[in-house]
């Protein structure tokens, strides 16, 4: 587990978003976001849900592209700069 009890694909992940969402000015697609990572679909699906889990996700159910980095999502970040 790296800071914040974070696994590393999690980290990972966040940073993906992160950068996906800071180059196209919207959310990334799983696909997106599994291609980026070099990673499975259903990983992906399992890492995004953890991170909803646990508070550093946020999406609107039934609505495409709708992943947004939480608070303490963007303080990982800030920390990691």
């Amino acid at each position: 587990m790296t800071a914040f009890g974070l696994a590393p694909k999690q980290r990972q992940a966040l940073g993906c978003i992160d950068g996906l969402i800071r180059a196209k000015g919207y959310s990334p697609s799983y696909r997106e976001i599994s291609k980026a990572m070099s990673i499975g679909l259903n990983q992906t699906s399992e890492i995004i849900g953890s991170l909803v889990e646990r508070g550093y996700l946020q999406r609107i159910a039934g609505k495409s592209r709708s992943l947004a980095l939480t608070d303490a999502a963007r303080a990982i970040m800030a920390e990691a700069a």
